[in-house]
């Protein structure tokens, strides 16, 4: 920390000099321009003119080497992905790239990418390139409509039960790719604004802080919608459809369970902790629900080939549940003020 004087020039005018180290890390020069921003703690942030430039259409490289696994070169393109960079150009000096690998990208781009599209392709190198940035979705529009996803999922997964809609269930499981692609833009959106801490503003976010806050809730959203799919999937496992006694059942739980999902959500969005503590009180009902369906199960149909799957599906709209109370918590720190100066 350094401590400058401020001056007086010119009669009405108040300056202090910039640390000459930080210039020079900065690569700032005489006649330069910088940006001065006020922040809401009443301290300034001063940006080089040209950090703005340097996070445009950032372009990264990714050289491909002879029988690499094209999964690793997969991670590698997500992660690029996930950092900011808007266009990520895929390459192999030596041979053609092989189809597999071409397989794998364009699939996980049209599924899990929003936004990004294969702008260019030859036999040795695929260029992708992302087109939406941070203007043009909010943080908490991505997490909205991560929410509203994977609630209408958890619904229709329940409902589905009843007769043993397979189409429907098996579609289930493809309709969580929406939510991954969603997940997946929201941690790029945090990861580039918090690089360029500028951009928080243009997401909704406030303080720095809440960004991991936000990072956590999108986190929670994606696995809720997971655990959608594991009902699906071991709904599609059952031999024939439940009784009206236990679908009754396994329907009261689920009520319960996405209400908790609901109330957390307001909870985030009108920063009310009230709704918080309704999502803890459903969420505590959930486990003896659990306990009391297993027993009927039991009771009624003490096959294997049905008491697994069951038994899965409950565990999991348990688990939907305490994802919804861990939003709460997040809503809850979220809410709580920062300590002042003063305090």
């Amino acid at each position: 920390m350094e401590y400058r004087k401020v001056q007086l020039t010119g009669g009405s005018t108040l300056t202090i000099s910039l640390p000459k180290q930080w210039t020079k890390q900065a690569g700032i020069r005489p006649g330069d321009k910088v940006a001065i921003i006020p922040q809401k703690d009443s301290s300034l942030r001063i940006v080089p003119r040209f950090e703005e430039e340097r996070n445009k259409n950032l372009e990264a490289s990714i050289a491909v080497v002879p029988q690499e696994n094209p999964e690793a070169v997969l991670r590698r393109v997500i992660a690029h992905y996930l950092v900011g960079y808007d266009a990520i150009r895929i390459h192999s000096s030596q041979e053609r790239l092989p189809v597999r690998l071409r397989k794998l990208v364009k699939e996980t781009i049209r599924n899990k990418f929003i936004g990004t599209e294969v702008v260019e392709e030859s036999l040795q190198e695929l260029v992708l390139q992302t087109f939406l940035g941070h203007s043009d979705l909010s943080i908490d529009g991505a997490i909205q409509r991560m929410h509203i996803l994977s609630s209408m999922m958890h619904k229709d997964a329940i409902e589905s039960m009843q007769n043993l809609d397979k189409e429907l269930l098996a579609d289930l499981v493809n309709r969580d790719d929406d939510v991954d692609r969603l997940y997946l833009f929201t941690v790029r959106l945090l990861k580039k604004a918090m690089i360029n801490l500028q951009a928080l503003e243009g997401l909704g976010i406030d303080r720095p802080r809440d960004a991991l806050g936000y990072r956590l809730v999108s986190k929670s959203l994606e696995r809720i919608g997971d655990h959608v799919v594991t009902i699906a999937k071991n709904a599609l496992e059952l031999p024939s459809p439940l009784s009206k006694k236990i679908y009754d059942d396994v329907y009261e739980i689920y009520t319960i369970s996405d209400e908790a999902h609901k109330q957390s959500i307001e909870a985030l969005f009108k920063r009310d902790q009230k709704f918080a503590e309704k999502s803890f009180e459903l969420v505590s009902k959930l486990p003896g629900m659990e306990d009391k369906i297993m027993h009927e199960v039991l009771r009624e149909r003490p096959d294997v080939t049905f008491v697994l799957p069951i038994r899965m599906i409950l565990e999991s709209n348990r688990r939907i549940g305490e994802y919804g109370a861990d939003i709460a918590e997040i809503a809850i720190n979220m809410i709580t003020k920062e300590p002042s100066k003063t305090d």
